[in-house]
Formats: structure tokens, sequence, C-alpha cells
């Protein structure tokens, strides 16, 4: 269908079942997100436990940038908590379906694990519009968007107030924001690539 398309054209970043295409009906069950989430951390340790490749001192590692939340996806920057400052975000990308009826997350408080020298600036972040889905669809207009932050530490959740900010309309599926009518089966924020910067040694690390 059109929505597909659209995720087609994103490299296949979200998976086909994760947007719905219509509204959820008023009829059923309320669909509330959990109070209680692990953190990405405590997943991540207890799949590589259930794989046989357990990480060795969990406990000390911190999720810093990316897809920090457990239902994001894409890439995360994993470090021990001892070398925070010795590592800097030189820019990550984010993709992000929205379309959530104009309903909007609350910004919330921010968990910081840098320190704010460490962090970026949303203030200088771009933001570009892949494709759009609005024939037909006048209450329910969908875009896949493309957000870049530079010069700092940032997540999934700062691309989310990006979003917002300039499109004045919430992420597909965010439960913070409407979890009475979600339309996706989470919130669609995928970071797709990274540039991480040792400030111990001379070495540049790009993932995507």
């Amino acid at each position: 269908n059109e929505i597909e398309a659209i995720v087609d054209s994103t490299e296949k970043e979200f998976s086909e079942d994760e947007v719905k295409t219509s509204k959820v009906s008023n009829a059923g069950p309320a669909n509330f997100a959990s109070d209680s989430r692990p953190s990405v951390v405590t997943w991540l340790k207890d799949l590589k436990a259930a794989e046989g490749t357990p990480i060795r001192g969990g406990k000390f590692w911190t999720a810093i940038a990316g897809a920090v939340e457990v239902d994001d996806s894409g890439l995360l920057l994993l470090c021990p908590k001892d070398k925070v400052d010795s590592v800097y975000v030189d820019y990550a990308t984010y993709s992000a379906v929205v379309g959530n009826g104009k309903y909007l997350a609350p910004k919330g408080k921010k968990k910081q694990q840098v320190s704010m020298k460490g962090m970026a600036s949303l203030d200088d972040s771009k933001l570009d519009i892949v494709a759009k889905l609005k024939k037909g669809r006048d209450d329910d207009i969908v875009l896949t968007t493309t957000v870049s932050i530079r010069d700092g530490a940032s997540t999934a959740s700062d691309a989310v107030q990006v979003c917002q900010k300039q499109l004045l309309d919430g992420i597909r599926g965010d439960p913070t924001a409407n979890p009475l009518d979600r339309r996706a089966n989470r919130r669609l924020v995928h970071c797709s690539s990274l540039a991480v910067s040792s400030l111990s040694f001379d070495d540049v690390i790009e993932a995507e």
C-alpha cells in the first residue's frame, strides 16, 4: 500500500507492519504503553545472555546517543560510565515517520548522560522531508523525514522534538502523545547513522 511505499523509500528502516494506515477504532480496548520499561542496557544484557554471549560488567555501561529507548530502532552508542567524557558525537542522523493526528509528546525531563558541553544543540539541527502522503488522507497526513543533529550527543527523543517543533505534528505510534489512538506498534524513529570521535586517542568511527 501507499504507506509501505514510503517506508520502502527509506530502505526498509521500519518494517511494513509497524505503520498502520487507519485510525484505531474507539470500540476496542485502549492501548496504553506500560509504565515500567527496561532500560536499553538491561534489555541488551538479557538479549546477549540468552544468545550465550553475556556482556561483562553491564551495570558499568550507559547509553548516550542514538536509539537509547528500548522501543526505538537503529544505532546505539554505549559507553563505560567512567569513559563518557572521552567520547564526542560528531553527528547523528535519524529517520522518523511524522503523522500522529497532531498529537504531540511532552518534552519531558531529559536524562543527561554527558556533560552540557557534550550535548548537541537542537537549534542547529536539520530536517528534510523525504516523502509525503496526503492524497485522500486530509485527516491523516503522513511524512517520512530525516533529522540531522550535529556537534554533540543526541537521542531519538531529540529527533522527536525537532519534528514536533518544525512540523507541528507528532511521531506516528508515539504512546506518550496519544495512547488512545496509536497508529503504529511503536514510535517510528530510527537512528540511521552515527559518527563518534575519541577525545583520548586520534580516532573517528562512523557507522550506518
